[in-house]
């Protein structure tokens, strides 16, 4: 074989071997850009179902701006069925019962429960109040 065939040829060898490096970069990086907009994805789709549901703080802010001054909220119990336990003192009866009622009509919340045990006390009224979440 001659040199300038042997050149050629040794030549063309390399440039295929610079040529399957450079597939297998590509090929690399493919993987890694698809795993990454994997990983985008799933955490815009956990973002889009978390933004469905009010935050816990601006459920709380409805039920303190209802509750008004009459109303001493303690302690709150989120569950995952959308349900809430609220615990507090009412001032008077009255003011529970008119608290309950407000709830009840909000747009905020499907349902209220108050159990009547907790109207029984004309003043400093303690309470736990049960309400289904929308």
């Amino acid at each position: 074989m001659s040199v300038p065939t042997w050149l050629m040829l040794n030549y063309q060898v390399v440039g295929e071997d610079k040529d399957q490096v450079l597939l297998n970069e590509i090929a690399e990086e493919r993987a890694r850009a698809e795993k990454e907009l994997s990983e985008t994805q799933r955490i815009i789709e956990h973002l889009s179902k978390t933004q469905s549901f009010r935050s816990h703080t601006s459920i709380i802010e409805t039920l303190d701006q209802l509750g008004g001054d009459d109303i001493s909220i303690d302690q709150f119990n989120f569950d995952s069925k959308g349900k809430l336990e609220l615990t507090g003192v009412a001032s008077t009866r009255a003011a529970l019962s008119s608290f309950r009622d407000r709830v009840d009509e909000s747009d905020d919340f499907k349902s209220v429960d108050l159990p009547l045990s907790s109207l029984v006390q004309e003043t400093e009224s303690a309470f736990t109040m049960k309400i289904t979440l929308k």
